[in-house]
């Protein structure tokens, strides 16, 4: 913190961990659509962040999983 001003929180390896889980198991990231089942073949995680006028969720360009593969 003294050297460049920011905390670093644990947030960053339980995302990461969570990315490849969905990867390793793609049933948990699955919806049902009626009678079927789809396998999405994307992983979306957002992360709320707390702000001083409460909790934001950061839209991302760039898919969060693609940065820990």
């Amino acid at each position: 913190m003294k050297k460049h001003d920011i905390k670093l929180g644990f947030m960053s390896p339980f995302v990461a961990a969570a990315c490849q889980a969905l990867k390793e198991q793609p049933a948990v990231n699955a919806v049902i659509d009626g009678d079927d089942i789809v396998y999405r073949d994307y992983i979306d995680v957002s992360v709320a962040v707390s702000s001083p006028k409460g909790l934001v969720v950061p839209v991302r360009l760039r898919p969060v999983c693609a940065m820990f593969a």
